[in-house]
């Protein structure tokens, strides 16, 4: 248990620190980020009965790894780079898993880690966790459910057994979190809520305190596809740049890397604009979520 928490805390600073090279590389993804994850739930990685890479399959695709038990692909993985919208990775997952008759897979970019049982209808997500959001103990709790000793379960330990194996008491008394997605927000915004979280559909997730925070970070987020799209404006009948690469024209600029982008808004304003900003390069406003 304690080489698993410290792997994880590892990882967690890899992440941090080398974020820009691992959403570029997928391969520098599963090297630094995954595999030692795999290997330290009991995966051996260079024994090809336990764990098979770019498993063939009769689709022609080619899973990351398929984990073996008792002779048999128990658990298809499929890897991204860091930041991969992982969705994307599921309808082609499940074919994958269900023409093979593969009970479980499990989409990763390293940092957010999501495990179906597709012996359900539809395939079941089974745990999902973002190592960036959560402590170590509530990631290993949530991953111990790969844990190769344990199969064929895949089961996400109960909290109060991980905690006592740290030597933590989990909380008696956790306060209540309220979650909305962005477009749910916007009547919060009015009442002088603050959020205190936002969670991106890659699982990237950031403490903020403030709603102007909301869209900096949004910024921050979209910054790679933004510095193909600038400038934005407001609205969309407005000349007034809302995200550009100079600060002319907007009354509170606030720099994000080589950006800038407007924050003389309202609350209310501030969830709108985010909400049309994402629209603009493709993204769904409703699966930002804010936590209060």
């Amino acid at each position: 248990m304690n080489e698993l928490l410290a792997v994880l805390e590892r990882v967690k600073a890899r992440i941090q620190e080398h974020r820009k090279e691992l959403q570029d590389s997928e391969a520098l993804t599963r090297y630094v980020l995954i595999d030692p994850v795999l290997k330290c739930l009991g995966w051996d990685l260079t024994d090809p009965t336990q764990v098979f890479p770019e498993f063939p399959t009769e689709t022609g695709g080619r899973p990351d790894y398929a984990l073996f038990i008792e002779s048999k692909p128990h658990i298809m993985v499929e890897a991204k780079s860091l930041g991969t919208n992982l969705e994307k990775a599921l309808d082609k997952g499940f074919q994958y898993c269900w023409r093979n008759q593969v009970p479980f897979y499990v989409v990763t970019d390293g940092n957010l880690w999501v495990i179906y049982d597709i012996t359900e209808m539809g395939g079941k997500e089974v745990a999902k966790v973002c190592l960036t959001a959560v402590s170590v103990g509530e990631a290993a709790r949530i991953l111990l459910a790969l844990w190769r000793p344990a199969m064929p379960k895949v089961v996400p330990l109960p909290e109060t057994i991980v905690m006592s194996e740290i030597g933590e008491k989990p909380a008696l008394h956790q306060p209540k979190v309220r979650k909305r997605t962005l477009i749910e927000a916007k009547k919060l915004a009015s009442q002088n809520s603050r959020p205190s979280r936002i969670q991106f559909p890659d699982g990237v997730t950031r403490n903020i305190e403030s709603w102007r925070e909301v869209l900096i970070c949004t910024v921050d987020w979209l910054k790679r596809d933004l510095k193909k799209a600038v400038p934005v404006p407001v609205g969309p009948r407005s000349s007034r740049p809302l995200v550009a690469l100079e600060e002319k024209g907007m009354r509170a600029p606030r720099r994000v890397g080589s950006l800038f982008v407007e924050t003389h808004f309202s609350a209310k304003d501030i969830v709108a604009r985010t909400a049309w900003l994402l629209q603009q390069l493709n993204r769904d406003p409703n699966k930002v979520v804010l936590e209060f």
